[in-house]
């Protein structure tokens, strides 16, 4: 059964994710970074069920088609649109094959997917599914918090002695196991959160955003390879704040939608954004870092680009999805 909540603490998520990318104002970009990706990865592990796949090979099928499957059609009709019409308009001196082989290293470092970032995600939340499908056959809690600590102390040491450079992001993904852990974990707690009175979850709420707000007043950069111990805290802290909300809410037709949908804007909102940003400087006068670094307009462009992908949304739903479930 699906939950409304979830699809709208998605629906959230997959908003700021946009309005990350869209705006250059500081502070703000710091709040949304300190946990809109750790967000995702919490959320996919919470949705998380061992006993659907009999076996690795059935989990494995499930994953490559609606993660890497994706992704791949995604890095291609992305990559088209860039080496056709934006590499003409757009600074960068990357050339087209180096960007080509990001299809098969799966990661922003070493200036791959430059023409679309936000793809580096789906091949690291498929490595991250891949592993933990194992670190899930573990019986007690304990062993699998001290496999999720392993998995820390591996990110923890890749990027300090600067090995940040490994396919498909799994530098990042030890770190995104963490989180898929922890989410997955959580979901034995769900129940007793109905139990708790107004007061205390407007409590949470305000104890939360506190943590938040004091972290961007303290210069912390939401930047997991930088500080990962505090890293953690604090995302979790962000999650837990928009996670209740979400359940208070309970209800939102236009969020549901969106977290419904969050692969797909994920997947096609950098180049979208990248050129309403152009055009609307271009016909405003207005240059692109005042754009980027006023709230309204921030918010304007972000909104207006999710809009623009909902006709994709609704042809890659009703002719793409179909045909990809068809597949192996």
């Amino acid at each position: 059964m699906r939950k409304n909540y979830i699809d709208i603490l998605k629906g959230i998520g997959i908003f700021f994710v946009v309005l990350g990318h869209v705006t250059r104002i500081p502070e703000l970009r710091v709040f949304i970074w300190n946990f809109h990706m750790p967000l995702f990865f919490l959320i996919s592990g919470f949705l998380y069920n061992p006993d659907k796949y009999p076996d690795f090979k059935g989990f494995f099928k499930s994953k490559f088609k609606s993660i890497y499957i994706p992704y791949v059609l995604f890095f291609l009709v992305t990559f088209l649109y860039w080496v056709v019409i934006e590499r003409r308009f757009r600074g960068g001196e990357y050339s087209v094959l180096h960007q080509f082989i990001g299809l098969f290293y799966g990661t922003i470092e070493g200036n791959h997917l430059y023409f679309n970032g936000p793809l580096w995600f789906l091949p690291c939340l498929f490595a991250v599914e891949l592993m933990f499908y194992y670190i899930s056959k573990i019986k007690n809690k304990i062993g699998i918090l001290s496999v999720l600590i392993i998995s820390f102390t591996i990110g923890t040491l890749i990027q300090q002695y600067n090995l940040n450079v490994l396919p498909f992001g799994l530098h990042t993904a030890f770190f995104g196991l963490v989180f898929y852990g922890i989410g997955f974990i959580s979901k034995e707690q769900e129940s007793s959160f109905k139990n708790l009175s107004l007061i205390f979850k407007f409590l949470i709420l305000v104890g939360c955003m506190y943590v938040q707000i004091m972290a961007v007043q303290n210069g912390y950069r939401g930047d997991i390879e930088t500080s990962p111990i505090y890293y953690i805290p604090i995302a979790l802290c962000g999650i837990l704040f928009w996670a209740v909300l979400s359940k208070l809410i309970n209800k939102n037709g236009p969020l549901e939608y969106l977290g419904a949908n969050s692969l797909i804007i994920m997947s096609v909102h950098e180049p979208i954004y990248r050129f309403l940003i152009g055009g609307f400087s271009r016909f405003s006068g207005i240059e692109v870092d005042i754009i980027r670094t006023n709230l309204i307009y921030s918010i304007l462009i972000s909104i207006i680009c999710i809009i623009i992908i909902i006709p994709i949304i609704y042809l890659y739903n009703k002719y793409v999805r179909k045909r990809i479930n068809t597949l192996l």
